[in-house]
């Protein structure tokens, strides 16, 4: 059982997947996830300007709760960890 969990690259675990194969679509999901922060972090960005220029917060404590809520949902603590590390880089 244990060597089914820890196999080498190129060897398959129970169903026939090979590990270096999902390794690398994990990587590219990664890659695909750290592309989206990005782009969402710009656009916080120009959300952010739009309220500060008329002399509103830049901050919406009802908002950041919405989203922490969003993340909590389906993955419990670790999604509330999740979004408060995603509003810390979005923040700018």
């Amino acid at each position: 059982m244990i060597r089914s969990l820890i196999s080498m690259p190129g060897e398959t675990v129970d169903g026939g997947f090979d590990v270096l194969q999902l390794r690398r679509r994990i990587d590219g999901i990664d890659q695909s996830i750290i592309d989206l922060i990005r782009t969402c972090k710009e656009i916080s960005r120009q959300v952010q300007r739009t309220p500060t220029d008329v002399g509103g917060p830049r901050v919406e404590p009802v908002r950041e709760a919405e989203i922490t809520n969003n993340y909590h949902v389906p993955f419990g603590d670790a999604g509330s960890a999740l979004a408060a590390a995603l509003l810390r880089i979005c923040w700018g």
